[in-house]
């Protein structure tokens, strides 16, 4: 996540220090208890039964799982520029059809560094992903930019050093345009 520079926040990339990331290293539902967290956000969240498709549960409502409302007060409370969400292992940058970012540009540079398409992902069968954490971010911090980087893993820790390297610096490159 890219700290919001206009609200003085830290973060600025004119100095010689990199700039200062802070909050959760990562949100990871998968491994979770309760429902899976990936789809509890607004401001499209829809119910599902989660008896029949655990993975892309929804929770009982918008918001009420502690990891959604703990992650949307932290943006809420640093306003960022850009929030980057690794998942995987599609190797695509995700476009998304609802709500998408703020500055397209960002993408774009992302993309250019990892050489990865830009993209939509299909997450329903409508092809539009509900009650996302990037849709909410999109929606309710204007001139935010959120969005997915499907990784290219095969399994998990598959990423190369030189591929993790090739990560950073897209972040880099996409957090200077946005």
């Amino acid at each position: 996540m890219r700290p919001n520079r206009r609200a003085g926040r830290e973060g600025g990339f004119g100095g010689p220090r990199p700039p200062s990331f802070g909050g959760p290293r990562t949100f990871d539902p998968s491994g979770a208890p309760a429902p899976p967290r990936n789809r509890n956000f607004g401001p499209d969240w829809r119910p599902n039964d989660c008896n029949v498709n655990r993975r892309y549960c929804a929770g009982a409502a918008a918001e009420d799982q502690p990891e959604s409302q703990a992650i949307t007060a932290f943006l809420k409370d640093i306003k960022p520029m850009m929030t980057a969400w690794y998942h995987g292992p599609l190797h695509v940058i995700d476009r998304a059809l609802s709500y998408g970012v703020a500055n397209p540009a960002v993408l774009d540079a992302y993309a250019a560094q990892v050489g990865y398409a830009v993209a939509t992902v299909n997450c329903s069968p409508t092809g539009i992903c509900v009650g996302n954490a990037t849709q909410w971010g999109n929606y309710n911090l204007p001139g935010s930019s959120a969005f997915v980087i499907e990784l290219q893993t095969g399994v998990a820790g598959a990423l190369t050093a030189q591929g993790v390297q090739n990560h950073v610096n897209a972040f880099f490159a996409a957090a200077a345009v946005a």
